[in-house]
């Protein structure tokens, strides 16, 4: 399929339009005005705006002018053209005759404006020098704190061991220890939580200054056989859960680390349940869902029918000579083929926008299990612009143009 050429790869021979089409986005309106109102003939400009109305696609209306000043509002009516107008839908204006193109001296240059966008250009260049040492005061900040970061750890790292683990070096490691394993679970003290051997490390006075004495468990009253020959009141069936992998609950053993310290096993959580694989059972409640839709399943009744879902389409960028019949008729006809039965439009409106245009816009409205088809990009001609219809602001419905099928 070939692509649609743009009016603007279309060249129109006119110094005039080719002179304001260019100089437009370099100069300011008034001394683009004052050099072609004292460059340009009258008949000129009338001739200039008469093609631009006969070439260009644009919303604004090029009426003639007539009586004094007529010259300089055609010369407005121009410029407007240029400003309010997409630059696809104008030609691009060439000249042929070079020496009627007038010059551009400093007679037309406003130097007051020149001026100012001097003073702004400057303090746009204080202000982003300022951020740039505000940005390397800071890096310089956070390198000084990095480097003391730096040192802090390499002074603990070279810090001898604290005294309790030289102590800790000197507990003999018995076979005894294997064995009493129930014994020391209940009598010894609980171990020491991260966030206490984190405050150790970082502190080598703290840590090297001996722990205060933890009291100890009370001894239980009955003893393990007894234990173990009571039975175990029932527990209720848990709901089904994610299992997660627990810390092995190991039996304390004295082991002698690199830096001399006693590895404290990880502890579990607290109530936490652990199977026989060493998982622990933790449970994540689903939200609660309250008032839930529900469909019915029984078969159609003659009383009783449900509604077909619709949705709607939004089509622009159509050809202003179109009207609604034209687009139902297309779709109907287009879509032969690419469903089981062809795309029903259940209603049509045309919309307004707020500005004026050259082209027309619609919104379709289509069972919702049939919108694929007029979704696809090879259902539509080149050029015209189709989406999910959605509420704009600006969007302007006409209860006139409203018709259903």
């Amino acid at each position: 399929m070939a692509t649609a050429t743009k009016r603007s790869d279309t060249l129109m021979v006119s110094e005039v339009l080719a002179f304001v089409q260019n100089k437009l986005d370099t100069m300011d309106v008034i001394s683009l005005e004052q050099i072609c109102l004292t460059s340009f003939k009258e008949a000129e400009l009338a001739a200039a705006k008469k093609l631009l109305a006969d070439t260009a696609t644009t919303a604004v209306r090029l009426v003639p002018r007539r009586g004094d000043g007529s010259m300089k509002r055609d010369l407005q009516d121009i410029i407007r053209v240029f400003q309010e107008t997409d630059p696809d839908d104008i030609p691009t204006y060439v000249a042929r005759d070079l020496y009627k193109l007038p010059p551009v001296t400093f007679d037309h240059v406003d130097v007051t404006r020149l001026l100012k966008d001097i003073v702004l250009l400057r303090a746009e260049i204080d202000e982003i020098r300022g951020k740039l040492e505000a940005s390397e005061r800071a890096s310089a900040s956070m390198q000084r704190e990095l480097s003391t970061m730096r040192n802090a750890d390499a002074a603990v790292a070279a810090s001898p061991p604290p005294a309790r683990e030289v102590q800790a070096q000197r507990v003999p490691v018995t076979a005894s220890i294997a064995t009493d394993t129930v014994s020391r679970r209940v009598n010894d003290p609980p171990p020491a939580t991260y966030a206490e051997r984190t405050r150790d490390a970082a502190c080598p006075l703290r840590a090297a200054a001996p722990a205060p004495p933890r009291p100890a468990a009370a001894a239980p009253s009955t003893t393990r056989s007894q234990q173990e020959a009571a039975p175990a009141p029932p527990r209720p069936r848990p709901r089904p859960r994610r299992r997660r992998r627990a810390a092995p609950q190991a039996a304390p053993q004295v082991t002698l680390a690199a830096a001399g310290a006693l590895a404290a096993p990880p502890r579990a959580p607290r109530n936490a349940a652990v199977d026989k694989d060493g998982f622990i059972l933790v449970e994540k409640r689903s939200p609660r869902r309250r008032n839930r839709n529900k469909r019915g399943t029984a078969p159609a009744a003659c009383s009783l029918k449900a509604a077909t879902p619709t949705v709607d389409i939004y089509v622009s960028r159509i050809h202003a000579n179109m009207a609604h019949d034209n687009i139902m008729r297309y779709v109907k006809e287009r879509s032969v083929g690419r469903t089981e039965q062809p795309v029903q439009v259940l209603a049509i409106e045309r919309l307004q926008s707020a500005k004026q245009t050259d082209f027309k816009s619609f919104r379709l409205r289509v069972p919702a299990d049939q919108q694929k088809v007029l979704l696809d990009k090879d259902f539509w001609p080149a050029g015209i612009v189709f989406r999910r219809y959605r509420e704009a602001k600006q969007t302007i419905k006409s209860p006139v143009t409203s018709a259903r099928v």
